[in-house]
C-alpha cells in the first residue's frame, strides 16, 4: 500500500507541478521501466478517470517512439484497450512539449558507459566522440554510443538523422546501426535519415566508401556507396534503390534547410513537423497517397510560408491552422 501511495505521489506531482528539466528526464526514465507496472498502470488510470482526453494513433506511434528514445523499447509494445491509448494522451503530450535536449548516461550488461543524446523537434546537436568523429544530429533524433570505443569497432545506434564524419581507423571499422540497416565504414562523411515514421529511409555519402546491410529488404546482398550516391530502402515494400544524387543536399538540414527530392508526400509532412516543432494531421486520398514531391524550402521561411507554397504546389490540397496542429486533407 505504501509502495502503491509513494507511486501515486510521483506521478501526481509530474503532472500539477512546474518542474524543471533535469526532473522531467528522471521521471520519464522512471515511468518506462519494467518496475511496479501494475501499481504504475493503476495510478495512471485513476488519472484518465479525472481528465478528459482522447488518445489517437498517432499519439501510441508517439508513445512508441519515446520509448526507442531512451533505450526502453526492447520488446513490442502493445496497447492492450483503449485505457492505455488514454495512458499515451495524458503521459506523452506533457513530456514530448517539455522536453530539451538531454544527454543520458547508463551502464550496460558488459560494463560499458554508453551515453544517450537526444534531440527535440525544432533543434539541432553536435557531438564528437572519443575517437574523434564528429556527428551532427538532427531533430526529433536520438543517438547512442561508448563514452569509449573499447571494441574492435566503434558502433553507435542511430534514431532519426545525423550527419558523420568518421575519423579514419583501418583497425576499427565505424558501424552506425538503425532499425533498417546497418551502414559500416573506416572514414568518411555520410548522411544517415532513418526516422522510424517515414516511408523511405536513406544513407547518403559524402566521402569515402560505405557498405551497407538492409535489414528485412528484398536483397540479402549488402550494398556499397560511391561519393554522391544514396540507398534508399522503402519500408513499405522492402525495395532498395541506389542513385546519383548531390550529397550535400542531403546535409543541408543542418543549416536549417528543407531539402526534398522526389520524397512521398506523407515523409515531407513529417520532416516539416520535425522542423517546425508542429503536429500534422494528414488524411490522404488514394490519389495523394502516392503523391511525391520535389521541392526546397529556405532556412528563413517560415511555417506558413511552407504551406503557402505546397497549396501552390497542390492546389486540390486543403490546408487549415489549428494553433499548433495543421490538418490537410
Amino acid at each position: 500500500m505504501d509502495n502503491i501511495k509513494n507511486i501515486r505521489n510521483i506521478i501526481y506531482s509530474f503532472f500539477v507541478k512546474n518542474v524543471s528539466g533535469n526532473v522531467q528526464l528522471h521521471f520519464q526514465n522512471w515511468i518506462l521501466k519494467a518496475e511496479n507496472e501494475k501499481e504504475k498502470e493503476a495510478v495512471l488510470k485513476d488519472i484518465f478517470d479525472e481528465i478528459d482526453v482522447e488518445a489517437d494513433e498517432s499519439t501510441y506511434q508517439d508513445l512508441k517512439l519515446m520509448h526507442t528514445r531512451i533505450n526502453y523499447l526492447n520488446k513490442k509494445l502493445v496497447p492492450r484497450h483503449k485505457t492505455i491509448l488514454r495512458a499515451a494522451a495524458i503521459l506523452v503530450l506533457p513530456i514530448l512539449a517539455s522536453l530539451i535536449t538531454y544527454t543520458y548516461i547508463s551502464v550496460n550488461e558488459s560494463n560499458t558507459v554508453i551515453v544517450q543524446s537526444y534531440v527535440p523537434k525544432g533543434e539541432m546537436k553536435f557531438i564528437e566522440l572519443s575517437d574523434g568523429s564528429k556527428v551532427w544530429i538532427n531533430s526529433e533524433s536520438y543517438l547512442s554510443y561508448p563514452k569509449e570505443f573499447e571494441s574492435d569497432k566503434r558502433i553507435v545506434n542511430l534514431t532519426g538523422e545525423a550527419f558523420f564524419e568518421v575519423a579514419k581507423d583501418a583497425k576499427k571499422p565505424f558501424i552506425v546501426q538503425t532499425s533498417n540497416m546497418n551502414i559500416e565504414v573506416l572514414g568518411t562523411k555520410f548522411n544517415v535519415n532513418a526516422y522510424p515514421d517515414l516511408i523511405e529511409v536513406k544513407t547518403t555519402l559524402q566521402e569515402g566508401r560505405v557498405k551497407i546491410d538492409v535489414l528485412n529488404g528484398k536483397s540479402d546482398n549488402d550494398f556499397f556507396l560511391s561519393p554522391n550516391e544514396e540507398l534508399l530502402f522503402n519500408t513499405a515494400t522492402g525495395s532498395i534503390s541506389k542513385n546519383e544524387v548531390d550529397a550535400s543536399e542531403a546535409f543541408s538540414w543542418s543549416k536549417g534547410m528543407l531539402n526534398f527530392n522526389s520524397v512521398p508526400l506523407s515523409d515531407v509532412f513529417r520532416q516539416i513537423e520535425k522542423k517546425y516543432d508542429t503536429r500534422i494531421v494528414f488524411s490522404p486520398s488514394e490519389e495523394m497517397k502516392g503523391k511525391r514531391l520535389t521541392v526546397k524550402f529556405q532556412n528563413d521561411e517560415g511555417i506558413n510560408d511552407v504551406f503557402d507554397i505546397l497549396q501552390l504546389m497542390l492546389p486540390d490540397m486543403k490546408i487549415e491552422m489549428q494553433k499548433n496542429i495543421v490538418v490537410v486533407n
